[in-house]
């Protein structure tokens, strides 16, 4: 996706023009349609769009909610499988570890990662 403000850039330069060997475009959404743009080069027959929202944050009854500062009132359960809450905590784990300059727990954190995948 690209910003409709941007397209005469986008189609002027070579670097990021759409390219059919390459198999590379761009789109812009404008007015409720998707643009898909070829420079005039190729055709396109068909354009499939995939859309990942943004997950539902978990809340923990009377836990202080890190976006507002408040604490929640609700329980909201995470929508993933436990299996990949678990890969996502190990990952998280490393994350942390590595920023905080602690080795052991980023080579634990990284270990649990690949043993559960």
């Amino acid at each position: 996706m690209a910003e409709e403000g941007n397209l005469r850039e986008l189609l002027r330069d070579k670097s990021k023009q759409p390219n059919f060997e390459w198999g590379e475009t761009f789109a812009t959404l404008k007015g409720g349609n998707v643009n898909v743009y070829t420079n005039g080069e190729f055709d396109i027959q068909k354009a499939d769009l995939i859309y990942y929202r943004q997950p539902i944050k978990i809340q923990i009854l009377n836990c202080v909610d890190p976006y507002t500062n408040v604490a929640t009132t609700t329980e909201v359960e995470c929508e993933f499988k436990d299996d990949i809450i678990e890969l996502i905590i190990d990952e998280a784990v490393s994350i942390l570890a590595g920023d905080i300059e602690s080795t052991n727990q980023f080579s634990r954190g990284t270990q649990g990662a690949e043993r559960n995948n």
